[in-house]
């Protein structure tokens, strides 16, 4: 049976998080965090995320600039 185009798309993703968390400068928050978020329902994940993007990157933006222009 051959694999379907998401099959191989999961696989891909999978590899590159692994890829990731081995990696020893990814920071320990980080790779707490993927390891949590692989345990999670998908769909909640991806909610969750849109909605954590939207407000970290808005607060990061806000700090980068206030330091880059004080």
């Amino acid at each position: 049976m051959a694999l379907e185009n998401h099959d191989i798309d999961l696989l891909i993703a999978e590899q590159r998080i692994q890829s990731a968390l081995a990696h020893p400068a990814l920071s320990d928050w980080l790779k707490d965090t993927l390891r949590s978020a692989l345990e999670r329902d998908p769909l909640a994940l991806a909610n969750d995320l849109e909605l954590l993007g939207h407000l970290l990157r808005s607060w990061s933006a806000a700090h980068i600039a206030r330091e880059s222009h004080p």
